[in-house]
């Protein structure tokens, strides 16, 4: 199964910590501990980066229909933002490409707002 999901950042995402949409979730990682795990990805250049990922369920609904919410902690988050340059309007672009030397499965590549073709690999 490939995914292809592309998120444009808001002043929270790249300020405090990036909110990952509902629809990400099944690319999300098993949360272990206390609702967190290490998200290991490489970029558009092949550098890896660890977040955390925390992932949180709506305390008010039954486990079974309780919707899950996820957001990447924001020191690694935060690193790769300062590093790309991004800021608010510019995008990130998620896909399921496994890299077996980094050992990740997903890569995330940053997006200028002034780029036209989400397809191409000149991401930052």
């Amino acid at each position: 199964m490939r995914f292809r999901l592309v998120q444009t950042l808001t002043e929270t995402d790249v300020k405090n910590s990036f909110q990952i949409p509902p629809e990400w979730m099944p690319i999300a990682p098993e949360s272990v501990g206390q609702g967190q795990t290490q998200l290991c990805v490489t970029d558009e250049s092949g550098f890896f980066w660890e977040f955390w990922c925390v992932k949180t369920h709506e305390s008010n609904q039954p486990a079974e229909t309780a919707k899950s919410q996820a957001h990447f902690e924001s020191e690694g988050w935060l690193r790769f933002v300062n590093f790309k340059g991004l800021k608010a309007g510019d995008r990130v672009v998620i896909d399921v490409v496994e890299n077996k030397f980094r050992g990740t499965k997903l890569r995330l590549r940053a997006q200028n707002v002034l780029d036209d073709d989400e397809d191409d690999n000149d991401g930052r």
